[in-house]
């Protein structure tokens, strides 16, 4: 499970085509998504990192869509 943070941004370029830009963050309720805190006390030697918090994750995408045929629902005559 994990709490979403995201904003993003979409540009109409032309009639059918669309550029769009999005980052987000997301923190986790676990520790262990990077295996950087093994809970098991054989691995003990191999924990890093501070296992004190819970990991967060990001991600940024850039996309550029062509539609074919109909004009999408977002794109109003001018």
């Amino acid at each position: 499970m994990a709490i979403p943070i995201v904003a993003g941004f979409k540009f109409k370029l032309s009639n059918n085509l669309v550029m769009g830009l999005e980052s987000g963050v997301r923190f986790t309720f676990q520790d262990d998504l990077d295996g950087s805190y093994p809970k098991d006390e054989s691995l003990k030697a191999l924990r890093f990192g501070n296992g004190n918090s819970n990991d967060w994750f990001v991600f940024t995408g850039f996309s550029v869509t062509y539609s074919f045929g109909k004009k999408p629902c977002y794109c109003k005559d001018k």
